[in-house]
């Protein structure tokens, strides 16, 4: 016999307010509570930013604590400045397009896997500038990792860029990040506009 769980549970409330004296109704956080306790997240971890990126975060996720906890570990892994621009990129991107999952087609040469995770990215309105930003990060942190320098990363993060290390040498890296100087250089001189600069890296590694 199947059992229909929204009517189920209708009744287990029923029964429960039939034998209950007190009835607890919770409240939202004030939207200033929330600022506060998120301020004082970033302080804990060593990190200041502004009171502006603090609203803009709860503007991009909402109020609920368990989402606002998520997006703000997403934050804090962020090795560089948080700015309002990298702030967009890092919260809109979820699922297949992941941010941090873009330099490891790349690094790896896999560039079907590099161009459809770009695109990705900037359907959702990515912006170019940002990703260089963000892939000129995460390769000095594989040359950190290169020379046996500790990085903060999440544990399979780590795991996946020194599978990488393990395919490409230093000078390869360097180059590389050469390269990703370059193609800022260029974007920011109209040499040449961001979603050409980065898909050019696809046919260049």
């Amino acid at each position: 016999m199947r059992l229909d769980y929204k009517k189920l549970k209708t009744e287990i409330f029923e029964r429960i307010l039939e034998v209950v004296d007190i009835v607890i109704h919770s409240e939202n956080y004030p939207q200033e509570r929330i600022l506060s306790l998120l301020a004082k997240k970033f302080r804990s971890e060593g990190r200041e930013i502004s009171p502006e990126l603090i609203k803009l975060i709860v503007e991009i996720v909402g109020t609920d604590l368990r989402e606002l906890r998520n997006e703000t570990e997403k934050l804090l892994l962020y090795p560089g400045k948080l700015t309002p621009e990298v702030v967009k990129l890092l919260l809109f991107s979820s699922g297949k397009a992941n941010v941090f999952e873009l330099i490891f087609p790349l690094v790896g040469g896999n560039r079907k896997e590099y161009l459809k995770h770009l695109e990705e990215l900037l359907r959702k309105g990515a912006d170019p500038l940002s990703l260089i930003a963000l892939l000129q990060t995460q390769l000095r942190q594989l040359l950190s990792m290169a020379t046996g320098d500790r990085v903060r990363l999440p544990p399979e993060t780590i795991k996946k860029l020194r599978a990488l290390l393990k395919g490409k040498s230093y000078t390869e890296l360097l180059l590389l990040l050469k390269k990703l100087h370059e193609k800022e250089f260029a974007v920011k001189r109209g040499i040449l506009n961001g979603e050409e600069a980065l898909k050019s890296l696809a046919f260049e590694t």
